[in-house]
């Protein structure tokens, strides 16, 4: 797993180079690329797990998720 816990990416290089080394990626879904490449585990297609609010309980919650899965 990759934690990209920025609040902005430009380009969205880190998490698709994650996903090409099957690492899922954690990201809040707000800022720049990672909601364009990134689907949370939830979707029937997901493979990262994403949160909107950018603080230390949202991570913990996505981190659970991720570590449960």
């Amino acid at each position: 797993m990759v934690l990209i816990p920025s609040r902005y990416e430009p380009c969205g290089l880190t998490q698709l180079i994650a996903m090409r080394y099957g690492a899922s990626p954690r990201r809040a879904a707000a800022p720049a690329a990672c909601a364009d490449t990134v689907r949370d585990a939830g979707d029937p297609e997901g493979h990262g797990f994403l949160f909107d609010e950018f603080n230390s309980g949202a991570l913990g919650d996505a981190l659970d998720r991720a570590l449960s899965v």
